[in-house]
Order: structure tokens, then sequence, then C-alpha cells
């Protein structure tokens, strides 16, 4: 049996058994982690970040959602949705998003927390093409914002 530079197998004419050991290794853990902050008051600018560690050896596509949920639902937050700023900060195996609420208002009162999903799409320092995806995983706080209002 010849294997191939594309990892085919060729068998030579006749019959042929073989036995080949394939080994399944489970892919390292990530790590999403929450800052947390304090109360702001109205007008105020607030800043919550949302980090996550990958492994080096691995290429690693994060993607990361914040969401505000209060008593009756929640949301999904996106550079699309005004008062809020997504920014990223990728710095080898950490990358770090950045929620921004400037101004704070009165409607950003409820509690936040992030959700990221990985999708692994290769490894460094090899040739293997082969893709993975984890399971998404949550911040492992969730931070409160509660909005002052001075009058």
């Amino acid at each position: 049996m010849i294997i191939n530079s594309g990892n085919s197998l060729i068998a030579p004419s006749g019959t042929t058994n073989t036995t080949l050991v394939v080994t399944v290794e489970s892919l390292p853990s990530m790590m999403v982690d929450f800052s947390s902050v304090g109360s702001v008051e109205v007008g105020q600018s607030l800043t919550i970040t949302c980090t996550i560690t990958t492994v080096e050896r691995l290429v690693v596509i994060p993607m990361i959602t914040f969401f505000k949920m209060n008593d009756t639902d929640m949301e999904m937050l996106s550079n699309l949705n005004r008062p809020y700023t997504i920014t990223t900060d990728d710095t080898g195996s950490v990358t770090n998003y950045t929620l921004i609420l400037d101004p704070v208002r009165f409607e950003d009162a409820g509690m936040y927390t992030c959700m990221a999903e990985f999708n692994v799409t290769g490894f460094n320092n090899t040739n293997d093409p082969s893709t993975a995806t984890y399971d998404s995983q949550e911040a492992s706080d969730v931070f409160t914002l509660i909005v002052d209002c001075k009058l």
C-alpha cells in the first residue's frame, strides 16, 4: 500500500489487508473572560472587555457576540446598534473585544455578557488543512450595569 502526497491510499493490484491507527485528540480548551467595572452615570462612557485566550499552535477565528439582558428580553449587540461600538485588539493568542457605550443612556441599564464561537482553521507550523469548530463558550461572568440618573 502506498500513501501519496494527498494522503490517499493506493492499493497495489491484488488483495491487501492493512490496519491503520488513527488517533483522535480533543482540541485544547479556550477561555472567555469578561471584565466587570461598576456603575456609571448617564452621559458617562463605559467600556466592557471580553478577552478570548486561544492556543498559540492553532489558527483560530473567534466570533464574539455581546448580549444585553433585562427583565423582559435579551438583545444581541453589534456595530449596527447605536450606542454600541465593538472593537478588537488581536495580539497573538489573546483577542480583546471591547464594547463601548458612549454616552451611557438610561436605557442601557441591564446585565451584559459575551459569547464566543471558535472556528479552528488549521495548525501553526504544520500543513494540516483540517478544520474543526469549537462549541460556543459563554463568558464565565456577567456584568450588571446600573445607570444612575442624578436630577
